[in-house]
């Protein structure tokens, strides 16, 4: 996640160049797109990159990697059960930085509102509670909640797409009026 949240930053603080809702509007909404495409896509490439490499040493090497962390049995023996899970977080992770780039570079602040609300609580809380209670995945004690909690952390990057493709962020918003 901390990768992530790096090239979130890198991305929107690129000197006002692309994602600067003050200092680089007019060269934010270039006709063209590249300004930001690039980014979004370099990006996308370097957090995924990041993102397989923690599943590749998870799915390999489970107990060396949780085993960092502690030594306890019992949380080993959970760990292994939460490897699904964590795969999850880190795919999610990957996909959700570049698209809150584009998301808080825009300076569209009820997109922005409305995608936090979405997945700090509608999704995040209601996806956990559908899982961990609805459909009772409770075949490992808390494996539903978990795994509510990972599936959400996709919902900035569903936004993120179809505030990317239809173009919205193009436009003025009242940020930068």
């Amino acid at each position: 996640m901390a990768a992530g949240h790096s090239v979130n930053s890198i991305v929107d603080e690129n000197d006002g160049d692309v994602f600067s809702p003050v200092c680089g509007g007019e060269r934010f909404r270039q006709a063209d797109g590249r300004q930001v495409s690039v980014p979004l896509v370099a990006a996308f490439c370097i957090t995924m990159c990041s993102s397989l490499l923690l599943t590749a040493a998870v799915l390999l090497f489970p107990r060396q990697v949780f085993g960092i962390f502690t030594d306890e049995a019992e949380v080993l023996a959970i760990a292994m059960e939460y490897v699904p899970v964590a795969v999850l977080l880190f795919l999610s992770s990957a996909c959700r930085a570049p698209m809150n780039a584009l998301i808080n570079g825009s300076g569209d602040y009820r997109v922005n509102f409305a995608t936090a609300i979405l997945d700090g609580l509608v999704m995040r809380i209601g996806l956990a509670l559908l899982f961990g209670l609805g459909l009772h995945m409770q075949y490992m004690q808390y494996m539903g909640f978990w795994l509510g909690d990972a599936l959400a952390g996709f919902t900035p990057f569903g936004i993120g797409l179809a505030y990317y493709f239809s173009g919205s962020w193009k436009k003025q918003h009242p940020l930068r009026e």
